[in-house]
């Protein structure tokens, strides 16, 4: 009987790197149960009873969706669904009446057979049972392999002890990951609870064990981590083997002089700054005195009343003016009102002459 230290199903699935990595919720004497990643895989493992030789692993849904071969010392029975490649309709007493000639090549753990190796009792469709000598074309004794949807498990018949292990398995189902061993295998922790007094993976955390750099989030933080410093190496400056920045790569420094002749000027700049800004706000504030009504109070109403009392004689001298132009105009008006008045006197008067 072969001692399960690692199994081919999953790397994960390997004795002596649970011991060093899980975090163990119980382990006693030969056999313990440890916390892990959820998904690699979600469940499968590989154990040994006695004479028993047993295996469990998760695979594609379809292709056939179940299927199933059983050997149990001389009958032999198969199924699949959809029907293998070349299977008979109908199979009678090992007389083929419809369909194919048989399938070819099903594995039965190491086992190999055709479907012309079975003396077959029936066959119908996709399934059918038969009988053959006990080992013949070196058959197990005992085997038996099923896949159902997205299952696949199987177990065989051994030799007992070999390996000179009475019970040997690694198992895991979602977080739980599972060794057994009897005797107990070489570096078990022997009694730990809860990942307490354990002599290797005392720094492990649960959860952690199994997780792989596409599953998870600690992974998924650490690989995008990983890019960002791949990334941030990428632009900084490259070093030479002393540590030191390669110059061809940065822009020239500044001569010292320059320097020192750049931070003498900028007082004078300054200064120079802060006088035109001067300027410019005093000629805003007198443009905007400008813009503002002069104030009637003070000194600038005394100004007005001064300049009124100046333009008082003027302004009789206009009325006095004015004063002559009307009596002027009333004048010629007389004027002109006689002479009408005589001019009709006149018309009168020839009037009546023309009468007369």
């Amino acid at each position: 009987m072969p001692d399960i230290a690692k199994s081919d199903i999953s790397p994960n699935l390997d004795r002596d790197k649970m011991f060093n990595e899980l975090w163990w919720l119980n382990y006693c004497f030969c056999e313990g149960v440890g916390i892990g990643a959820v998904g690699n895989p979600f469940c499968g493992g590989e154990a040994v009873n006695i004479c028993l030789h047993s295996r469990c692993e998760m695979t594609d849904v379809g292709d056939p969706f179940c299927s199933n071969i059983r050997v149990c010392l001389c009958i032999t029975d198969q199924c699949a669904l959809p029907p293998s490649e070349g299977s008979p309709i109908c199979v009678c007493f090992n007389k083929k009446l419809a369909g194919g000639d048989g399938w070819s090549g099903k594995q039965l753990f190491d086992w190999s057979t055709n479907f012309g190796d079975t003396f077959w009792l029936y066959y119908i469709f996709c399934m059918g049972l038969g009988f053959s000598a006990p080992q013949a074309n070196g058959r197990p004794l005992f085997a038996v392999e099923t896949k159902e949807l997205c299952i696949k498990g199987g177990t065989k018949l051994t030799m007992p002890m070999e390996g000179g292990k009475l019970c040997s398995m690694v198992s895991t189902r979602l977080c739980f990951w599972e060794q057994c061993a009897l005797p107990p295998a070489e570096g078990a922790p022997m009694f730990v609870c809860f990942n307490l007094l354990n002599p290797k993976g005392s720094s492990a955390k649960p959860l952690a064990y199994g997780m792989t750099v596409h599953r998870g989030l600690l992974s998924c933080l650490a690989s995008s981590r990983k890019k960002f410093e791949e990334d941030l190496a990428a632009l900084l400056p490259s070093r030479d083997a002393d540590g030191q920045e390669e110059i061809d790569q940065m822009e020239p420094l500044q001569n010292k002089d320059d320097v020192q002749e750049e931070e003498a000027e900028m007082p004078q700049a300054e200064e120079l700054e802060e006088a035109e800004i001067g300027e410019v706000a005093q000629a805003e504030v007198e443009d905007e005195q400008e813009r503002l009504p002069e104030d009637e109070s003070g000194d600038e109403q005394i100004v007005d009343a001064q300049s009124d009392k100046a333009e008082m004689p003027q302004a009789e001298e206009l009325e006095a003016e004015i004063g002559e132009a009307a009596q002027m105009t009333d004048d010629k008006s007389g004027d002109k009102a006689e002479a009408q008045a005589g001019r009709f006197e006149f018309t009168g008067e020839f009037s009546v002459h023309d009468n007369g």
